[in-house]
């Protein structure tokens, strides 16, 4: 029973141990695409600047330049969109990465759960191992005891039988004759 036992618990420490690394490499891309939303959210900050300078040098040129005011207008409405996304998707990255965390942090405990648990059944295991060797011991030493036990009572049979003959040989009346 106790190797199948040991068998379920190093199935479920190996499970808990790739959920763990898992849960890891998942932490490891959340990060990466925190990093890269900076990025974006760098570029979206910038645009937003350049429309605004392009703006500005279209307000300066006049009339002649109409289309570069309307190009301007639509890189800024372009970089307003992408800050406007980015505040939606941001949190919800931040989110995800503290539940993320929280898994990493919850699978981290269970497979050292699961350890302590493998191990406390070694140790059964050897318990077991031990008692079951020391009963092995007990049952030989019963079986001695009793073999010695018998011998006694046969010498114990022996002593009652030859004062039970006294007894009857001193009863008889040859005794007397013999002294």
């Amino acid at each position: 029973m106790i190797p199948e036992v040991r068998m379920g618990i190093s199935a479920r420490l190996m499970i808990a141990v790739r959920g763990a690394r898992a849960v890891k490499e998942t932490l490891q891309a959340m990060k990466s695409i925190a990093e890269r939303i900076g990025i974006i959210d760098d570029i979206a900050c910038q645009s937003d600047l350049l429309a605004l300078n392009a703006a500005i040098e279209a307000a300066r040129a006049g009339v002649h330049d109409k289309g570069f005011a309307v190009v301007s207008g639509e890189v800024r409405k372009l970089a307003e969109r992408a800050v406007s996304l980015l505040d939606k998707i941001v949190p919800g990255i931040a989110k995800t990465s503290v539940l993320v965390q929280k898994i990493a942090a919850a699978s981290e405990e269970q497979s050292c759960g699961v350890g302590q648990i493998s191990v406390a059944m070694n140790q059964l295991n050897q318990i077991t191992r031990q008692n079951a060797s020391a009963s092995g011991v007990l049952a030989a030493m019963a079986e001695e005891m009793s073999g010695q036990a018998e011998r006694l009572q046969r010498l114990m049979e022996f002593f009652t039988l030859a004062g039970a003959a006294r007894q009857d040989w001193q009863s008889s009346g040859f005794a007397g004759v013999m002294q």
